[in-house]
């Protein structure tokens, strides 16, 4: 796809990767329609955008609400009258071991990170059918495949994200329509904030990368119809290694953990 005057609809568009994202996108030329909870910080980008030269509508979204998801692509479908591509990148992580972790934060990120994704879908996607185009990246994660110790409840929303893709992958085909899944590692952005009460683990650092990087790879996603995209792509070997070895990567995976443990900051 030249995503030249295209309409890309981004969730999550207030701070980290979707930020990043949508200013990639406005460089390309295409036609953005940032959507998060905060007004404020979505005002702050679309002056951005458009000190830069770029077009940008604001649209408020709680993807935990359907009426909302509903409205935010009214909304856009009558600014623009199409959306070309969909980035569903709204989501948050609170790590914890499986037995201490709080009850509402494991529901409320499922209901975000999971099933977010699939109210933005229903509400979109079928007006692609109708374009016979379109294209929807969901950003999920490394945690998607490797689940580490603490990281079980927003890893089994990534799980779910990940093999919801790959349904709606083949179920829109026929209509011209691509599903892509971004796969980070550890992004430097303000998810850590949340998602750790401790301070960021030595190997997480270790792996960190700018959000400047997984936008880049999105906007190639969706230009060169990539399917699934590891960022960094270095990361794609581990992912073969526990597919090989599931039983010595989860010992070594709980060695790591164990090792953290122990150390002192």
């Amino acid at each position: 796809m030249n995503v030249k005057d295209r309409v890309v609809l981004i969730t999550g568009s207030s701070s980290g990767i979707g930020w990043e994202t949508a200013l990639a996108f406005a460089e390309r030329g295409s036609l953005l329609a940032i959507a998060a909870r905060s007004l404020n910080k979505l005002n702050e980008l679309s002056e951005l955008i458009r000190g830069k030269g770029g077009t940008c509508f604001i649209v408020p979204v709680d993807v935990t609400d359907s009426e909302s998801v509903a409205s935010m692509a009214n909304k856009v479908l009558k600014h623009y009258g199409r959306i070309d591509v969909l980035v569903n990148n709204a989501g948050f992580g609170v790590y914890a071991p499986i037995l201490e972790a709080d009850m509402k934060d494991i529901q409320d990120m499922m209901d975000v990170n999971y099933l977010g994704v699939v109210r933005c879908i229903q509400a979109i996607v079928p007006h692609m059918v109708g374009q016979k185009m379109g294209h929807v990246v969901n950003v999920a994660s490394m945690a998607g495949f490797v689940a580490a110790p603490t990281h079980g409840g927003y890893a089994a929303t990534k799980f779910a994200v990940i093999g919801l893709s790959e349904a709606l992958r083949e179920e829109v085909r026929e209509y011209g329509i691509k599903v892509t899944t971004i796969n980070p590692g550890p992004v430097d952005t303000p998810f850590f904030e949340k998602a750790y009460s401790e301070p960021i683990p030595k190997v997480a650092k270790r792996f960190m990368r700018k959000p400047e990087e997984v936008a880049q790879a999105i906007v190639r996603a969706v230009e060169e119809e990539i399917p699934q995209v590891m960022v960094p792509a270095g990361m794609a070997p581990i992912v073969k290694f526990k597919a090989l070895m599931p039983t010595l990567f989860a010992r070594g995976t709980g060695r790591l953990y164990r090792m953290e443990k122990k150390q002192p900051d």
